[in-house]
């Protein structure tokens, strides 16, 4: 954006867990005019990056700030630790019960991802708890498990379903996929990512979460599936995540990174990553990855587009308004053309992405999952068979 607000660049100079000289620079220089403390406040709220800001700010940049900007930002900051702290026992007991049925399973964001990219549970704000799971036992198994354990379903999605347990106040997201596949295709394998995975501690248990070259893509990913949302945009925290993961790993395997990307057709989904957290937060480009991100087409705009849905301030002023189309959306950041093109993803969606008709009609065993894909296309030539012999449902001939 060519005009930020003095609160947004604040922000923006807050959002990293490390200053270099040139942003404690900028700090200072924000810090000596006239900052709208409010409007910075519920800023940092929305955009999810409050314990980074008092982190950065109650340092030693406190004495530049109002003594009640300060007590609130603590306030607020231990608030988010002590959530943060309850939501990590629920998932070492929600790992637990997966554990006790056999089912394997990744969490991969809240608790995992506060460990994995910034060292700690409270630095990083979220509010539920998110796991992944293999489509099998999204279908047969879990659902099941988690009704006797007293999780109560509230939302399906079809590729994530959300969860609450009245007497812990907790909700789970469960996922089957990372990304809703009509408007962002992404296939990575649950297997293969759990077999590549690594452990982490979690409230005193190990759990095993994805590697850092595949939770990089997964971020990238989600950034800009949300940029690509109807709805609000990204929070700056998505950003943070990707610049954090980065920082904290400084000897991320890249190759494997691009390897990954390419392999799922979201290189150009990866470049954009870490382009938008170079520039809003300063993180460094790697050498490894800055060829490549300099032959992405129209990377500026894109990231201007990003950080345009970032800072919405509610009337929707974009530089490529076309761009909130997300199929539009999709199409400009993604590289092979079965990613890009709608109506190749719609037929493949409609044709062979199973649904309830088919896990009704038979129950394969777990190692033949993926022969649903056969089903489908089975089930449907079965019933416009019939249709076009006059049949009825129930299997008599109209007259």
């Amino acid at each position: 954006m060519a005009d930020r607000t003095r609160e947004q660049d604040l922000l923006l100079c807050c959002s990293p867990t490390r200053a270099e000289a040139a942003t404690r620079e900028r700090i200072e220089a924000v810090l000596g005019g006239d900052v709208d403390w409010d409007s910075f406040l519920q800023l940092a709220n929305v955009q999810q990056v409050t314990p980074l800001v008092a982190s950065m700010l109650c340092g030693s940049f406190a004495s530049r700030c109002p003594p009640e900007v300060v007590e609130r930002l603590r306030s607020d900051a231990r608030a988010v630790a002590m959530h943060g702290l309850r939501l990590a026992r629920g998932l070492a007991d929600v790992l637990d019960l997966f554990a006790a049925h056999g089912i394997p399973v990744i969490p991969y964001k809240g608790p995992t991802l506060s460990a994995m990219a910034y060292g700690q549970l409270g630095l990083r704000q979220f509010g539920d708890l998110d796991v992944w799971v293999h489509p099998w036992d999204y279908r047969f198994q879990v659902p099941d498990m988690l009704a006797a354990d007293g999780w109560v379903p509230v939302a399906d999605y079809s590729w994530e379903r959300s969860f609450r347990h009245p007497g812990r106040d907790i909700f789970l997201d469960v996922h089957q996929a990372l990304t809703h596949r009509p408007f962002t295709p992404f296939s990575l394998r649950f297997d293969v990512a759990l077999r590549r995975g690594v452990d982490v501690d979690i409230g005193g248990r190990r759990a095993r979460t994805l590697a850092a070259p595949d939770l990089l893509v997964v971020l990238c990913v989600q950034l800009a599936k949300d940029a690509g949302e109807e709805r609000d945009g990204p929070p700056l925290i998505k950003v943070c995540d990707i610049a954090e993961l980065m920082r904290s790993n400084p000897e991320l395997d890249w190759h494997a990174t691009v390897r990954i990307a390419r392999d799922e057709g979201a290189l150009h989904v990866l470049c954009l990553g870490v382009a938008v957290a170079a520039k809003l937060v300063g993180t460094r480009v790697p050498e490894e990855i800055e060829t490549v991100v300099r032959t992405i087409p129209q990377l500026d705009s894109l990231v201007r587009h990003v950080e345009e849905r970032i800072f919405d301030d509610g009337h929707r002023r974009y530089t490529r308004p076309e761009w909130l189309d997300r199929f539009t959306w999709n199409a400009a950041i993604r590289e092979r053309f079965r990613d890009r093109n709608r109506t190749i993803l719609a037929l493949a969606q409609d044709v062979f992405v199973p649904n309830e008709p088919e896990y009704a009609l038979v129950r394969l065993p777990k190692p033949l999952f993926p022969l649903y894909r056969i089903v489908r296309p089975a089930r449907l030539a079965w019933k416009y068979f019939r249709l076009a012999l006059g049949m009825r449902p129930d299997g008599t001939t109209k007259r």
